[in-house]
């Protein structure tokens, strides 16, 4: 595996992406400023493309956790490819966690396992989120998935 960065120079249109509780401004979400909006100076957003070994990996299963019902003791799988990135101070992550097939869980974790992402990303509070499963381009800048290569063209 190289340490190459791959980037691309994004300039997003006025977007209101709703992820979990809260609700993201894209101006703000991509690093802008509201005066830049306002003086007709779309704001840029530098993607990123991170090494994968750099995923808060106990951080990302204790969302699922909570998210899913699971507790500490049940065994996740997590998938491949993974990927880091970030895009202005926006991180994301792109990892598919599931249950050990094996394992014994309730009719609301079953539920609760079908209605997860593999695309999370960190609120201004450093906790990962990990929004409802939707089209990977509705959750994460275009230009992220692009330098990602994850099979999805947006």
């Amino acid at each position: 595996m190289t340490n190459r960065t791959k980037t691309h120079r994004v300039v997003p249109a006025v977007t209101v992406v709703a992820i979990g509780l809260g609700v993201a401004a894209g101006v703000g979400a991509f690093g802008g400023s509201s005066r830049a909006a306002n003086a007709g100076t779309p704001p840029v957003a530098r993607c990123v493309q991170l090494a994968s070994g750099g995923i808060p990996q106990a951080k990302l299963e204790a969302s699922y956790r909570k998210l899913t019902l699971l507790g500490a003791n049940t065994s996740l799988v997590a998938s491949q490819p993974r990927r880091y990135g970030a895009c202005g101070s926006t991180h994301y992550a792109f990892e598919l966690l599931t249950v050990n097939p094996k394992a014994k869980l309730t009719a609301v974790q079953r539920l609760a396992q079908q209605n997860h992402a593999p695309l999370w990303h960190q609120n201004a509070g450093g906790q990962w989120i990990d929004p409802p499963l939707a089209s990977l381009c509705k959750l994460a800048p275009t230009a992220l998935i692009k330098i990602w290569s994850v099979g999805v063209t947006c």
